[in-house]
C-alpha cells in the first residue's frame, strides 16, 4: 500500500494508529527479550557464589575435612565452568560480548531463519518445459524457436482484495457512522493483512495466447510484464501448450533477462555486467559500446573498475537500465526477453539502444520486446497487443495495421485509437503527444498487470 494511496485517501491517521499498534508489540518483545538478558546477567554474578557455598557445605556436612587445596581448586574449576559457560548464557558488558553469543539466543533467532528458509524450499517446483507430458515440446513450425498454442498462465493474485478494494472504499465513505475512524482502521487492518497473506484462488492472467517467435525474429509485446515471467516458466501453466526448441539434446534453452526495474550487484560495473560469466575484453568492448555505457565509463575514474551499489556510486535511472541491459546481452543466450529497457533512457539513447544493439547487435537472435513505446514498433519483425490478458492484435507489423475494423462498431475504442497512432509512427507523422499518452492510458495500461 503507497504512500500515495494513503495520502490520497486520507488514511494518516488510522495509518499511524495501524503502525504504532505494530511498534507496541514489537516493543513488548524486546522488553521480554532485555529482562531474561538483565535474569541471565544477575545470576552470571550470583550462582559461582552459590554454587561454591553449596558445594562446600554439602562437602563438609558428609564429614570430609575442607583445606585450602580443596577449596581453592574447586573454586578455579568453577570458574572454568563459568566461562564455558559463557559460550550459552554470554555474560553482557564484557569482552565476551563480540566473541561468544548465546546458544540458546542464537537457536532461537535461526528458527525463524530456518522456518523461512522451509517456506521457499516447499514451494511448488518450478516445471520445466520437459515435464509437460501432453504435447511433443518440439515447435510445428521448424523456423520458430518457441510457439504457444491456446496457452493460458496464472499469478497468484489477491482475487478478494483486487475485487472487493473499490467496494470497500466506496462502502467506509457513504456509510454514516458515529465512530468512523474506527470503521477506516478496521478495514484497512484486513486490507494490509491481505497484502502480507495469500492462498486465494489463483485466476488466469494470460488466456489462449497463440503465437510464435521465429529463430531470428524481433517480437514486440504491447502489454503486462506477466508475458515476461511466462516465458521464463515462472508463471504456471493451466492450459493450452508451450512449445520450445532445444538447442540440441539434453540442453536447455538459455534465455536472457532484462527487466523493467534493474537490479544492481554490489561490484564493480564490470562485475555486474559479466555477472559471473568468463570476461572477454573484445565482447565486453562491444557490449559497452552498444548499450551507450562509453560515455558513462569515461565519466568515472576507475571506469569499468569503478564501484556501484551500496558501497559505491550512485548510478541513475538511465544508467541502471542499461547496465541491466548490458548483463543480458553480454550473456550468450538463445533467447533474449528485454521487459521495456528503453523506458528509464532519454529519446535519443533509447533510439540508439533499439537500433545498435537490439536490432544489429543481436539481429541473430530471438528477441522478445516488451514496449509502450509505439515509434519502434515498426521496425519489429512481429507484434503482439494484449489487452486484459488477451491478444488482440498479433502478426507482421504491416498486417497488423492493415487490420479490417468495423468503424462504426469500434469507433472511439482504444484498440482503434492504438491501430491509428502505430500507423501515423509507420507513416513518420508527428504524432501528438497527448494523442498518444491517451491512447496508452486506454489501451495498453489497462491490462491485467
Amino acid at each position: 500500500m503507497g504512500i500515495n494511496l494513503v495520502k490520497l485517501s486520507a488514511w494518516e491517521e488510522p495509518m499511524q494508529r495501524r503502525i504504532n499498534d505494530i511498534r507496541a508489540n514489537e516493543i513488548a518483545y524486546v522488553r521480554r527479550a532485555n529482562a531474561l538478558r538483565a535474569v541471565n546477567e544477575a545470576l552470571f554474578f550470583f550462582f559461582p557464589a552459590v554454587v561454591s557455598t553449596t558445594t562446600f557445605i554439602t562437602f563438609w556436612a558428609l564429614g570430609n575435612q575442607l583445606s585450602p587445596d580443596n577449596v581453592f581448586t574447586s573454586i578455579t574449576l568453577f570458574n572454568v565452568i563459568r566461562l564455558t559457560m559463557t559460550n550459552f548464557f554470554p555474560k553482557v558488558g564484557t569482552k565476551f560480548d563480540n566473541k561468544l553469543r548465546s546458544a540458546i539466543e542464537t537457536i532461537s533467532e535461526s528458527r525463524i531463519s530456518a522456518q523461512r528458509i522451509t517456506q521457499f524450499l516447499l514451494l511448488p517446483e518450478l516445471r520445466h518445459i520437459d515435464d509437460d507430458g501432453s504435447t511433443s515440446t518440439s515447435p510445428s513450425d521448424p523456423e520458430n524457436i518457441l510457439e504457444l498454442l491456446d496457452a493460458s498462465f496464472t499469478w497468484h493474485l489477491l482475487n478478494s482484495l483486487e475485487n472487493n478494494f473499490i467496494d470497500q472504499i466506496v462502502r467506509i465513505a457513504s456509510k454514516r457512522d458515529d465512530k468512523p475512524h474506527e470503521s477506516v482502521s478496521k478495514t484497512i487492518n484486513e486490507m494490509s493483512d491481505n497484502f502480507l497473506t495469500s492462498g486465494s484462488k489463483p485466476k488466469n492472467v494470460l488466456k489462449n495466447l497463440n503465437f510464435g517467435l521465429g529463430q531470428k525474429e524481433l517480437l514486440a509485446v504491447v502489454g503486462p510484464t506477466s508475458l515476461c515471467m511466462a516465458l521464463l516458466r515462472e508463471l504456471p501453466l493451466t492450459q493450452g501448450t508451450f512449445k520450445i526448441k532445444h538447442p540440441s539434446s539434453g540442453i536447455p534453452l538459455k534465455i536472457a533477462y532484462a527487466s523493467q526495474s534493474p537490479w544492481i550487484l554490489a561490484g564493480t560495473i564490470r562485475d555486474n555486467i559479466i555477472f559471473g560469466e568468463q570476461y572477454d575484453e573484445k565482447r565486453f568492448r562491444e557490449v559497452v559500446r552498444v548499450c551507450e555505457l562509453e560515455r558513462d565509463l569515461s565519466l568515472f575514474v576507475k571506469a569499468e573498475n569503478e564501484l556501484i551499489g551500496e558501497k559505491g556510486v550512485t548510478l541513475s535511472g538511465g544508467q541502471r537500465a542499461r547496465v541491466s541491459l548490458a548483463r543480458s546481452i553480454y550473456t550468450d543466450a538463445d533467447l533474449y526477453v528485454m521487459d521495456d529497457p528503453l523506458s528509464a533512457v532519454d529519446p535519443s539513447v533509447g533510439r540508439s539502444l533499439f537500433e545498435n544493439c537490439i536490432c544489429r547487435y543481436l539481429s541473430g537472435k530471438p528477441r522478445v520486446l516488451v514496449t509502450h513505446q509505439l515509434q519502434y514498433i515498426k521496425d519489429c519483425d512481429r507484434v503482439l497487443v494484449l489487452e486484459h490478458g488477451k491478444a488482440t492484435h498479433y502478426g507482421p507489423v504491416a498486417q497488423v495495421m492493415e487490420a479490417d475494423i468495423d468503424k462504426e462498431k469500434d469507433a472511439g475504442k482504444p484498440h482503434k485509437k492504438f491501430l491509428d497512432v502505430l500507423r501515423e509512427f509507420a507513416a513518420d507523422v508527428d504524432v501528438d503527444a497527448e494523442c498518444m499518452e491517451t491512447v496508452i492510458d486506454e489501451d495498453i495500461k489497462c491490462v491485467d498487470e
